[in-house]
């Protein structure tokens, strides 16, 4: 029985089987290409850096509706965000432009005691604010001609200081 249902498969692979070699290549070879467009633009990976002594609750909200809520350990880090960029951008300014997040909020065993708003901004460097460009550490490191970003925000003991609101919204 099993030999009749196999003879029509056994007379299209003897009288095909240029044709299937072909699209066979033609597929194995078109996967690659996608694959490779793949990696055309750089890759980031943003991180929140816990810089204290103190568990943290870190709340992002888009207007009136919390996103999520992480907890991160002292002197620990929690991924952010990761994605290709726009080769022709710059990759921080590529991140904190696009992410819908407009507010991040730091609390300490259930108080508030930081919290930044968007809009991103080019402020000094002495001016500690999760959406200014300056507070952030860029890492560039190249792979097979591919440059992968990690950016990296810190949260300082300065920031836990007082309860400070950044009101420029």
């Amino acid at each position: 029985m099993m030999h009749k249902l196999m003879q029509p498969l056994q007379a299209i692979l003897t009288g095909h089987s240029k044709i299937i070699i072909i699209v066979f290549l033609f597929v194995a070879t078109s996967c690659r290409f996608f694959s490779m467009d793949k990696f055309d633009n750089p890759e980031y990976f943003s991180y929140i850096v816990n810089g204290t002594n103190q568990e943290l609750k870190i709340s992002t909200y888009l207007p009136y509706t919390i996103v999520e809520d992480t907890i991160l350990q002292p002197d620990n880090e929690i991924m952010h965000r990761k994605g290709l960029i726009d080769k022709t951008r710059d990759p921080l300014k590529d991140l904190l432009d696009k992410i819908a997040e407009d507010t991040l909020k730091v609390y300490v065993d259930d108080v508030l005691k930081k919290t930044w708003y968007k809009p991103t901004s080019d402020l000094d460097s002495s001016e500690h604010h999760f959406f200014n460009y300056n507070s952030w550490k860029i890492n560039i490191y190249e792979k097979d001609d591919v440059n992968y970003y990690y950016l990296k925000f810190t949260i300082t003991e300065e920031d836990l200081q007082e309860l400070k609101i950044d009101s420029s919204k």
